[in-house]
């Protein structure tokens, strides 16, 4: 035999391992994905009004479980994005902050059994009293102990 079948016999292994390594990686992805409804999903809510026109308490997590209590913290007038209440809830938390903003970051987690609100706020010089709210829909929840809100000053 010859340099060519040695080079051919090459290539071939080179490419069964290839093959193999695509189906391990397919398998792998596939078993990864789960279609389990009980999944943390969440997504963010525009609230249709500013957060001084909100009707709810400061500094608390409030959860939403109706349209009627939506419209009672929004207002009438604000015509608000409908929430499917049967499988989800909503999450509003109003804060004031008391000196000037530069940048707001939210992210919402979810961790032993608890949906976590973190909120970062860069502050700038200036001194402005501003009230500031964020809504996310989230699984369904009557438990208002599974929340906790996490503000950080930078």
């Amino acid at each position: 035999r010859g340099l060519g079948d040695v080079y051919k016999r090459q290539i071939y292994m080179k490419l069964k391992y290839l093959i193999v390594l695509l189906c391990v990686m397919t398998a792998f992805v596939t078993m990864s994905c789960s279609d389990d409804e009980d999944e943390f999903t969440w997504h963010e809510y525009k609230l249709p009004v500013s957060a001084s026109e909100l009707n709810c308490p400061i500094d608390e997590p409030v959860l939403v479980n109706d349209q009627a209590e939506l419209t009672r913290i929004v207002g009438e007038s604000a015509n608000p994005t409908k929430v499917d209440f049967n499988k989800h809830t909503l999450l509003i938390v109003k804060s004031t902050i008391y000196y000037g903003i530069k940048k707001l970051n939210y992210g919402l987690s979810y961790s032993n059994g608890k949906y976590i609100l973190n909120i970062l706020v860069r502050r700038d010089i200036t001194a402005v009293v501003t009230d500031i709210a964020e809504a996310y829909v989230i699984p369904k929840t009557y438990d208002e102990s599974s929340i906790e809100l996490v503000i950080n000053v930078d």
